[in-house]
């Protein structure tokens, strides 16, 4: 095949495939609609490609090239779906271009660009995506060019810390237990980890709400929790899949074990061959029973909705646990501990919600006798944190 113009025939010009090293091809455009002017186009690439080959010349390389040997280097990674969702944007930005050709003009240009229509967040991310690729083809594969990308980041806002008190906590789980509507006062009589009045009115969301509260858990890290990674003999479970790709083991307090021995007694009953501890009770659109409960995001924005709770995300009962432990005086390396956190930096945003330990802290330094005893009688009181949640 010589030069062919797009199914979709949304530009009209005419591209041509290249073969790379790796034995990939892709489509490289030749910039215009004359087929006789982009054949000669096509033709020119060929020669010089021969004689950069023959010379031992470094060949120009196409973005499309760089972004799919990065992702098949990443295809086992544990995070290699938000790579390639980050790298969407990138190659619908820079797709015809040469990677030579992208210096840092070109990536302030694609910021500028996204700017106001993703977060800052959004942005750092797909920008860190194009700079571990660039660093994978410079490193591993030997490319010989520069990664444009550094140095060019925004700032990010600091991370958001939105939580609840107890007693909203328990008009959540009061309402995701509860479809119908309830009262003020029906939210104070919620008693966690106690057996539910029906097993069947609320499947699932009431004891994951329960369960992130008490361990401080990512939603993924609950989901995709397995019945062979509960210890009930030590009270622990072990999370084999998590966020920074390492393991930890989190203790279970009086109310996350009692959640864990009523999910036991659901799935005994229902479905005792799963392996799920959120699984499906009765079949659903694309799910059986027994199968792994994949979101519980429109379930949990109603059951908000039903408890007047506003601003309220799924990741938000991780922050909450969190506010819970630094405001009972639980130190932020202990939390830190327990959240999974690779930095103990992640942890500080919480540090504003223990004034009294930061009062103790200056009495130390204005020279008080009894602030140094009351600040260490105040941490080692609280390590018993995990009977906190409670």
């Amino acid at each position: 095949m010589s030069v062919f113009k797009r199914s979709d025939g949304k530009s009209g010009k005419y591209y041509f495939y290249v073969r790379h090293q790796s034995g990939k091809a892709s489509k490289r455009s030749t910039g215009t609609r004359d087929k006789r002017l982009a054949e000669k186009i096509r033709a020119k690439y060929l020669l010089e490609a021969q004689q950069d080959k023959a010379l031992g010349r470094e060949p120009d390389r196409s973005f499309k090239e760089l972004i799919v040997i990065y992702l098949e280097a990443k295809t086992r990674s544990r995070g290699y779906k938000r790579l390639w969702y980050a790298s969407q944007p990138l190659l619908q930005a820079f797709g015809d271009n040469h990677v030579q050709d992208i210096d840092v003009e070109a990536i302030e240009g694609y910021i500028k660009k996204r700017y106001g229509t993703v977060g800052d967040g959004t942005i750092n991310r797909e920008l860190g995506v194009l700079s571990a690729a660039y660093n994978y083809a410079i490193g591993k594969r030997g490319w010989k060019v520069v990664n444009p990308v550094v140095g060019c980041k925004l700032s990010e806002p600091e991370g958001r810390v939105r939580w609840i008190t107890r007693a909203e906590a328990a008009g959540l789980i009061q309402a995701a237990d509860c479809p119908s509507s309830f009262s003020s006062e029906s939210r104070e009589k919620v008693s966690f980890g106690k057996p539910l009045t029906s097993q069947y009115r609320s499947p699932y969301l009431r004891d994951f709400i329960e369960l992130a509260l008490n361990t401080g858990c990512r939603k993924q890290e609950l989901l995709g929790l397995i019945w062979s990674n509960v210890d009930f003999g030590n009270d622990l479970i072990l999370l084999e899949q998590t966020k920074n790709g390492t393991r930890r083991s989190v203790p279970l307090n009086s109310v996350s074990r009692g959640v864990l021995i009523r999910r036991k007694a659901v799935c005994a009953e229902v479905c005792p061959d799963t392996p799920w501890v959120f699984c499906h009770i009765t079949a659903a659109l694309y799910a059986n029973v027994g199968d792994r409960v994949k979101d519980v995001k429109t379930s949990f924005a109603t059951a908000c909705k039903k408890a007047g709770i506003v601003d309220f995300r799924i990741h938000d009962l991780r922050h909450t646990a969190a506010s819970w432990l630094v405001m009972e005086g639980v130190p932020l390396l202990e939390v830190s501990r327990l959240l999974g956190h690779k930095s103990i930096t992640q942890t500080e945003r919480y540090a504003h919600l223990a004034p009294e330990s930061s009062r103790a802290l200056v009495g130390v330094l204005e020279g008080k006798a009894n602030s140094s005893s009351t600040l260490s009688t105040t941490w080692t009181a609280k390590r018993q944190w995990s009977t906190r949640l409670t």
